[in-house]
């Protein structure tokens, strides 16, 4: 990923997506915006208790700087599902949760918000279909990634060997530390082969899953080239100057974002 300037406003890019020009995204940090307090500055989110005038000033930020109006950015309420909504011109705002995106309506941002939990990005060039993904523990284990990319391709048509997968920022497996039930819970939805994701100290006894490899995977195995797939291998807990991180300032945080859309 590389950090980049647009309209005043600095936003994370990946180099593979950055290379299509018929697309455009960003990932955003916590930099340039109005909220202070622990919501400093640029928090994305109307549910972390931050006013509402400073997060609508924040999403007017993001749309400027990708040249649309702010209504056009597309966010919902994620809640660690499996749930991938598919959103077109008609939509009416039914159901209004959901943790994956997938569009081909050209000019509409579908956005993903993170403190930790993993934001992908997926476009797919030929077919000019885009996705964003929300993927914590839970919708990891329930394979969102491999769902998305399924839709992408039952729905549009895409070919496994056409998509663009971009892993953002997120938790590193060094920081991310959880617990046995998490373990067993992550094993009993995707096979005892997913245990290669974990490490295990056994002096504490706790677990430590890599969810960058976890969703790669994912993308491996709907035949994803490796070569399309690009992981930012920024860890939010080790950089909270830049990122919002829910683990590092124990849920007192805002929210930043991923989104991409069709010129």
């Amino acid at each position: 990923m590389v950090l980049t300037n647009s309209r005043n406003l600095s936003l994370w890019k990946f180099e593979n997506l950055s290379a299509q020009d018929k697309t455009d995204h960003f990932v955003s940090d916590k930099n340039g915006g109005v909220s202070s307090e622990e919501f400093a500055t640029l928090n994305l989110s109307f549910s972390v208790g931050d006013l509402h005038e400073n997060v609508l000033k924040n999403r007017s930020l993001i749309a400027d700087s990708l040249v649309i109006t702010h209504d056009k950015l597309f966010f919902v309420s994620q809640y660690h599902s499996d749930q991938v909504l598919t959103v077109t011109e008609q939509y009416d705002g039914n159901p209004t949760k959901a943790d994956a995106l997938v569009t081909n309506v050209k000019g509409i941002c579908i956005c993903v918000m993170g403190a930790d939990c993993v934001p992908l990005l997926a476009y797919d060039p030929v077919k000019e279909v885009v996705a964003a993904i929300h993927a914590g523990w839970r919708g990891t284990a329930s394979s969102i990634t491999l769902k998305t990319l399924q839709i992408m391709k039952d729905k549009f048509g895409s070919q496994p060997e056409d998509i663009l997968l971009s892993i953002g920022p997120s938790i590193s497996q060094a920081k991310y530390e959880v617990g046995e039930d998490v373990y067993h819970s992550f094993l009993e939805l995707q096979g005892e082969g997913s245990k290669k994701f974990f490490k295990h100290d056994l002096v504490t006894g706790k677990y430590f899953p890599d969810l960058w490899e976890a969703n790669k995977d994912q993308g491996l195995k709907f035949g994803l080239k490796g070569k399309n797939i690009e992981v930012a291998g920024i860890c939010t807990y080790s950089n909270p100057d830049k990122f919002y991180s829910a683990r590092y300032f124990k849920n007192k945080t805002g929210r930043f974002a991923a989104g991409i859309l069709l010129k």
